[in-house]
C-alpha cells in the first residue's frame, strides 16, 4: 500500500497502478477493472483502467479515508509503484 499525505489530502494506492492529482483533478490508473472506468488504455504488455475519481480504496481522499488492511511490505509496494509509474510514463512518451 502506498500513501502520500499533504495539506489534508491523501493519495492512496492499494493495487498495482498509479494515482495522479493535479489542479484538483484526480486520475487513478489500475491494472485491474473495478467497473465504470472512464478510459481504458491498452498497451502491448497489458491494459490500464483509468478512473477520474476514487475507486476500490485507491485515489485521492480528503479528511477521513476508508480503512485498508494490507500485509504487503511497504518497501515492496513502493518499489512496485515506482516501476509501474516508470513504465506508464515511458509508454505515454513513446506514443
Amino acid at each position: 500500500m502506498f500513501e502520500c499525505y499533504r495539506d489534508n489530502v491523501v493519495l492512496r494506492l492499494v493495487d498495482d497502478g498509479y494515482v495522479s492529482y493535479e489542479n484538483g483533478v484526480a486520475e487513478v490508473g489500475l491494472l485491474r477493472d473495478c467497473g465504470g472506468a472512464a478510459e481504458v488504455r491498452s498497451f502491448e504488455d497489458g491494459t490500464i483502467y483509468i478512473y477520474r475519481n476514487s475507486v476500490c480504496s485507491n485515489g485521492v481522499f480528503v479528511g477521513s479515508m476508508p480503512v485498508v488492511y494490507s500485509d504487503i511490505d511497504q518497501v515492496f509496494a513502493t518499489a512496485t509503484f515506482g516501476s509501474i509509474f516508470a513504465i506508464v510514463v515511458g509508454a505515454i512518451r513513446g506514443m
